[in-house]
């Protein structure tokens, strides 16, 4: 039994370590008025990884303002028809609700995230993550519960007017949706969405928030 045990699992570290090790390389998948997007193929997971950078000329709270405002994603996300924060544990988490407008005659897909935001000190740098919790709230008639969704941002700023944004997300989109349909145009949002935000950063509208967290 020992033996038995043993070599289950020296396989499953065996397996965590190929997998790993079976992440692509980034691919440049669109680079159009500054934003550049990335893919590659991530082991374990049907849909590509994606990942966008950009730089925006506003001030860091800005763009930490811009992110935790959820309430108002759907003005600026490509195709979220639905947006809100269903509880404010503090000011650097929150559990938030998403819904995603996909054409007929597929159901909108919805997810609850589990948000936090923090600062490294030494570099200013702001990290996220938001991690897809299926179960937090009851299933939707008409939606699809998105099953898995993890996604990061890593903020960084270049002066007091300028800063870099770079942004990763994979999910599991769920229901019947084919995978090849969904690769096909997995750029358009991340892109679409990332030029949204640029413009809303850079408006001034919240160029005057604070938060306690937060060193400028």
């Amino acid at each position: 039994m020992f033996r038995m045990f043993l070599s289950l699992i020296i396989n499953v570290c065996l397996l965590v370590s190929f997998g790993f090790s079976q992440d692509t390389e980034w691919k440049l998948s669109k680079d159009e008025n500054d934003i550049k997007v990335y893919r590659r193929k991530v082991e374990g997971f049907a849909i590509e990884e994606l990942k966008t950078t950009f730089l925006v000329k506003a001030p860091l709270n800005a763009v930490v303002a811009v992110i935790k405002d959820a309430d108002r994603y759907s003005e600026w996300i490509y195709s979220c028809a639905e947006s809100k924060v269903l509880k404010k544990i503090n000011e650097t988490e929150q559990y938030q609700y998403l819904v995603n407008d996909v054409p007929y005659p597929f159901n909108d897909r919805d997810i609850a995230v589990h948000f936090k935001i923090w600062q490294e000190a030494e570099t200013k740098k702001v990290f996220t993550s938001s991690i897809g919790e299926a179960d937090y709230i009851p299933k939707k008639n008409g939606r699809i519960r998105v099953p898995t969704y993890i996604g990061e941002y890593e903020v960084t700023p270049l002066s007091n007017t300028e800063v870099e944004i770079n942004y990763r997300v994979k999910l599991d989109p769920g229901g019947k949706i084919p995978e090849w349909m969904v690769n096909l145009f997995i750029v358009k949002g991340p892109y679409e969405s990332s030029l949204n935000m640029r413009e809303r950063i850079e408006s001034g509208e919240y160029d005057e928030a604070q938060f306690d967290f937060l060193q400028n």
